[in-house]
């Protein structure tokens, strides 16, 4: 919508459209592959008969309706805070060491740097979901108030927390969350693995509730195919688009390997956020001169847009020049 609003190409929106439906079908893919490295911390599964089945649960629970979605997700959420929490304190004695460690994490040689900058590619995929916050506009109460907040309040607090658990070694690990708090001995072990097998997949329903109301406001649009924007009369979803997310989901999961599909899901979305970026900035430039804003209007300068989109190109190009 916002780029159809600024440059008047029904051409560029199908396309940005049809690149987040990818990168929803690609995040909630990655997700579902991720939450097996979990449960073989119980017992060893098959990696993508179990992601299959996770995704065929959660789409399940997204055709029932948005209500028990919601409801699924938000005690989800909470049952993920809790882990993170215990990350947190857990973690904390090792803050003891951050004047030691802050140095080390300098760079110090072109090689170094561009390894960060490959890293900042890939940890982008971390933060993304915030932007999925805007598709539920319509089923949210005073949504100019609301959803500004929950998105800046979501980056603000995800980048604390990831900050804190950064500080622990992680890497080459299935079940990360696990590994931080092994040595502390008020946490059980196991702990952290079953609340990540809540909060992992806790995701992919989120991305499925957004996939399908997006091919709804397409469809309504005539972007895709009428039968996305029917609404089911007993559950109130938009079901066929609901199943045809799930099934988009569970294909890719099937044929694209983790990392693959964190590479793509950062890539198409860097992407979009560039085009978006840019829209917004023309948008913004047009009505500054001729709107005030209004009561409960969400307001920013008119440099946040143009920053944002040469950050999403940059972080974009790093996997291609480096």
């Amino acid at each position: 919508v916002y780029v159809r609003e600024a440059f008047g190409s029904d051409a560029l929106s199908r396309l940005i459209g049809f690149c987040v439906v990818a990168v929803g079908v690609f995040l909630a893919a990655s997700l579902s592959r991720g939450a097996v490295g979990y449960l073989n911390r119980f017992f060893e599964v098959a990696e993508l008969p179990a992601a299959l089945a996770l995704v065929a649960g959660f789409t399940v629970i997204a055709c029932i309706g948005v209500g028990s979605s919601v409801k699924t997700a938000a005690i989800m959420t909470l049952v993920e805070i809790l882990g993170l929490v215990i990350v947190v304190i857990g973690g904390a004695p090792t803050l003891i060491h951050l004047p030691d460690i802050v140095p080390a994490m300098m760079p110090t040689s072109t090689a170094i740097a561009s390894g960060i900058a490959l890293g900042t590619f890939l940890a982008f995929f971390a933060f993304l979901g915030f932007e999925d916050i805007v598709n539920m506009a319509e089923e949210t109460a005073d949504a100019k108030r609301v959803l500004p907040r929950a998105i800046l309040l979501t980056i603000l607090i995800t980048t604390v927390i990831y900050c804190i658990i950064a500080l622990e070694k992680l890497a080459g690990s299935r079940a990360p969350l696990e590994l931080i708090v092994e040595g502390v001995s008020w946490v059980p072990s196991g702990t952290l693995s079953v609340i990540a097998l809540i909060a992992v997949p806790n995701g992919i329903l989120i991305t499925l509730v957004m996939l399908a109301r997006i091919l709804y406001g397409m469809a309504r649009r005539g972007w895709v195919p009428s039968v996305f924007g029917q609404v089911n009369a007993r559950t109130r979803t938009p079901l066929f688009a609901t199943l045809v997310s799930g099934v988009a989901v569970a294909g890719v999961a099937g044929v694209i390997n983790f990392v693959g599909l964190v590479t793509l899901t950062s890539a198409v979305n860097l992407f979009v956020f560039t085009v978006v970026n840019c829209a917004l900035w023309k948008l913004h430039r047009t009505t500054a001169r001729v709107e005030v804003p209004g009561p409960g209007t969400f307001h920013v300068p008119l440099w946040v847009p143009p920053l944002g989109a040469i950050c999403s190109l940059a972080l974009l190009a790093t996997q291609f020049l480096i």
